[in-house]
């Protein structure tokens, strides 16, 4: 199976047809907070303004003062992506779905390419197409106006250099292969993970005295180092600071994270949601245990019969420990993050890992069903893998195939009826054409007004406290004329950070806050300050 192979081209368009699925009828992207920070800068970047947001959202951007300001919280990469392909005449949020799905179908050839170099027989080949294709994490996130598409594909096309500079030896695959790594870190700053991953694995060849492989790691490692030192000197030069002003520290205990690490990767390979989500708990259950019983048996039968390694295993079995050790290079990094950082630590953060994840599985089978001395078919153990595949299918295949669930615009997110942005507009405007809002859940409500707005965050992402004084300060120095409350409906969450906007949502303001509109989603108030005299305007763009 080549790129060019029926079977690819099928599994490829079966995969089209699933994200097209996922988003019909709409065909419009599944949007979160973060993807309309992702759209506001891709729209200031067609205005000029590279990296810069209308959406004052983190604490490092708005410690500027000013609109729109620069991005350190996020990379650049995927905003100038859809900046780049919305030329073609398309909407940023049609651009936004093109390179999400288009993403992950070239992972489905990059796939069947890495796994024939690799070795692995075409049956198993098919196996593994179909195991990606079908998940539902990986449908899901295609259909995402986020990262994780992107960067899964660029972390599958590195790799796939890799295997070719592994096979070739030629110097520009591994420095093309690391120059892929670190583009990757311009998407999702997680992208370092498999560049520390690619200076283990550059140090473990030097260990084993395996002078070109290692030489050709070191080599991608300099280069995806080279991309990455030069993003953290800019977040060092912009916010003094190498994450990018990442600088609230959480203390999770190690329970906690582990219990959300096995969460997460139960969404990730067994469908969304929890355990007992629809009823699937005893499916779920079944899946893992046939998988492992299967995979176990195959390994006790192998190691029983041991012999020389040859036939189509031997092509990738080096390069096996050399995946294995990025994949875990990623995770441990990855959990490192969940126990110390602020990070949504979720299924969305272990996507990238599902191709490695499977290409490894395929090795590892390969190797375990390569040997042919015995006179008994291993019918129990191929027996209980089909029967998990199955479970794995019945789990993922309806919920890839279901219509959007998640919502596909800024007033779905918040809350807001029909005709509401009109009237917070309306209302809004009366002062000023542009004003600068200051609002809760302030990057849906920024990007649904097209307003400059300052965003009051909550205090897992945020060190600030919204209170009284903190509001009028904020309101003074950025000059703005509203501030926006999105009314929580049911029970609270971090759109609402603080008492003190518990109280402007249930209409208790100060005297210094005039109301202006409310309804059951939205209240808007005027504020009736003096400005603060500013060296630099409040908002530098038209």
């Amino acid at each position: 199976m080549t790129r060019g192979s029926p079977e690819a081209w099928l599994l490829a368009l079966v995969c089209a047809a699933l994200i097209a699925a996922r988003v019909y009828p709409e065909l419009a992207p599944i949007l979160d907070s973060d993807a309309f920070q992702y759209l506001s800068m891709a729209k200031n970047a067609l205005a000029g303004f590279f990296a810069h947001t209308s959406i004052a959202h983190f604490d490092a951007e708005r410690s500027f003062g000013f609109i729109p300001a620069p991005v350190v919280t996020f990379p650049a990469g995927y905003p100038l992506a859809i900046a780049l392909v919305s030329q073609a005449g398309l909407s940023l949020h049609s651009a936004a779905l093109l390179i999400s799905a288009a993403s992950t179908v070239v992972c489905v050839f990059l796939l069947a390419w890495i796994a024939q170099r690799l070795g692995i027989a075409r049956g198993l080949r098919i196996v593994l197409l179909v195991t990606f294709v079908s998940n539902a994490a990986v449908v899901y996130y295609a259909a995402c106006a986020l990262t994780e598409a992107l960067f899964t594909a660029l972390v599958t096309a590195a790799v796939a250099l890799l295997v070719a500079a592994r096979a070739r030896g030629r110097a520009w695959y591994w420095i093309a292969a690391g120059l892929v790594f670190g583009i990757a870190y311009f998407v999702r700053y997680a992208g370092l993970f498999f560049v520390v991953g690619l200076g283990i694995v550059a140090l473990l060849h030097v260990i084993a005295r395996e002078r070109s492989v290692a030489k050709g790691y070191i080599l991608a490692c300099a280069a995806a180092g080279a991309l990455v030192a030069a993003g953290m000197a800019r977040n060092i030069l912009i916010v003094g600071n190498w994450r990018g002003g990442n600088e609230k520290v959480i203390g999770s205990s190690l329970s906690t994270v582990l219990v959300e690490t096995v969460r997460a990767m139960n969404g990730v390979f067994l469908g969304p949601g929890s355990a007992l989500h629809g009823g699937t708990l005893i499916a779920r259950a079944l899946c893992a245990a046939l998988f492992t019983l299967g995979t176990v048996w195959l390994a006790w039968r192998y190691l029983r019969q041991r012999r020389a390694a040859d036939g189509p295993f031997q092509a990738g079995h080096g390069f096996g420990i050399d995946l294995l050790l990025l994949a875990l290079t990623y995770g441990a990094c990855m959990f490192y993050a969940g126990l110390t950082t602020v990070i949504s630590y979720e299924a969305r953060m272990f996507v990238p890992l599902v191709p490695l994840i499977i290409l490894l599985v395929g090795l590892v089978l390969q190797a375990f069903m390569a040997d042919r001395q015995s006179a008994r078919p291993a019918r129990i153990p191929i027996f209980a893998l089909l029967a998990s595949a199955c479970l794995y299918l019945f789990l993922n295949v309806p919920a890839s195939l279901k219509a959007t669930d998640g919502p596909t615009s800024a007033s779905a997110l918040v809350g807001w009826g029909p005709g509401e942005e009109k009237a917070v507009l309306r209302t809004v405007t009366a002062r000023a054409a542009k004003p600068v809002i200051v609002a809760n859940n302030g990057q849906a409500v920024g990007y649904l007004l097209d307003l400059p707005t300052v965003s009051m965050v909550g205090p897992y992402y945020s060190s600030v406290e919204w209170n009284e004084k903190t509001l009028r300060d904020t309101i003074q120095r950025f000059n703005a004329s509203a501030v926006v409350i999105s009314i929580p409906q049911g029970r609270a969450t971090d759109d609402v950070p603080s008492a003190f906007v518990h109280k402007l949502a249930a209409g208790d303001a100060p005297q210094w806050l005039e109301p202006a509109y409310q309804s059951g989603a939205v209240r808007v108030y005027t504020p009736r300050l003096t400005p603060l005299i500013s060296a630099r305007p409040a908002v530098s763009a038209p």
